[in-house]
């Protein structure tokens, strides 16, 4: 496990492969670079990378957790452990997010362009995006005040 830790890559990738991954108040930072949390389990989390966010649909976010980039997209496959009050997730991106939802999930997901919505699980939050909306599949999302 890693705790109140602070993580900066200046030229590069911050990559995490496989499994058994658990941050506990964490920063991660890729001033030039993209971002890979692989199957992260993750309370408290903050990733800003100048490139690519993404993760495989093991990765589970608890507490507040906020993700940005700067250029590229984010492709969001994990879910937060709940999908009460106290998960807290934001998700911004400079360009598109795909979010292809592992499980239920609760947050606000914002992009300068598009938004595609894959798989079947409920969102509670909201989406914000200044390009188009594309849902794939049976999406449900409950609109939530975060």
């Amino acid at each position: 496990m890693i705790s109140n830790y602070v993580i900066i890559v200046e030229q590069g990738d911050i990559n995490f492969n496989g499994n058994g991954h658990n941050f506990n108040n964490v920063v991660l930072v890729s001033n030039n670079g993209n971002i890979n949390l692989s199957n992260l389990q993750a309370r408290d989390l903050s990733v800003f990378a100048s490139g690519a966010i993404n993760m495989n649909g093991g990765a589970r976010f608890a507490g507040s957790t906020l993700m940005a980039n700067n250029s590229g997209n984010i492709t969001f496959n994990g879910a937060t452990t709940t999908t009460d009050a106290a998960s807290n997730l934001q998700v911004i991106s400079s360009g598109d997010i795909t979010y292809n939802g592992a499980a239920n999930t609760r947050g606000t997901f914002q992009a300068m362009r598009n938004f595609n919505y894959n798989g079947n699980s409920t969102l509670f939050g909201a989406i914000e995006v200044k390009g188009n909306i594309t849902f794939n599949s049976g999406a449900t999302v409950i609109a939530v005040g975060i």
